[in-house]
C-alpha cells in the first residue's frame, strides 16, 4: 500500500507517489501524473445531465486511480478556484476509496512538490 499525494486543481487532479521504501542515502524517484476531469464524449438528452454525468466520470476515474496506486495514505491539497462540487467528488472518492486523509497546503510544484516535502521530512528523522 502506498502514500499518495493529491493536489485539486480547476483543470483537474495532480497525483504523486512516496516511493517506497526510501532511500536514506540516494534519490527517492517520485512517480506522478494529471487526471484532467472528465468531460462526456456522448451527451445524450435520455441520459444523466450532462453536469452529472462528468460528475460520475470524474468519481470512477478517481476511484481507478486511487486503486490502481495502492493508496493507503493520501495527502490532500485543494487550489484556490475549485469548484465546490468537483471538491465534494473528490472527498466521496476518498471516502469510498476507504483512505485515511491529511490535509495539506497546495503546492506550487503540485503534487511532486508535496510528496518532495513529505519525503524530505521522512529521510530527515525526528528534530530533537
Amino acid at each position: 500500500m502506498s502514500t499518495v499525494a493529491l493536489q485539486i486543481t480547476p483543470s483537474g487532479i495532480l497525483w504523486a507517489v512516496i516511493p517506497e521504501p526510501l532511500s536514506l542515502d540516494g534519490d527517492n524517484p517520485v512517480a506522478a501524473g494529471t487526471m484532467p476531469w472528465p468531460v462526456s464524449r456522448r451527451p445524450r438528452p435520455d441520459r444523466l445531465p450532462l453536469d452529472i454525468e462528468e460528475r460520475v466520470l470524474a468519481y470512477q476515474a478517481l476511484l481507478t486511480l486511487l486503486a490502481d496506486l495502492g493508496a493507503e495514505d493520501v495527502l490532500l491539497a485543494v487550489e484556490d478556484g475549485v469548484d465546490r462540487i468537483r471538491v465534494g467528488v473528490v472527498e466521496v472518492v476518498l471516502d469510498h476509496a476507504d483512505v485515511r486523509v491529511v490535509t495539506v497546503a497546495a503546492h506550487d510544484e503540485g503534487a511532486i512538490g508535496i510528496v518532495g516535502e513529505a519525503v524530505d521530512g521522512m529521510v530527515s528523522g525526528p528534530r530533537f
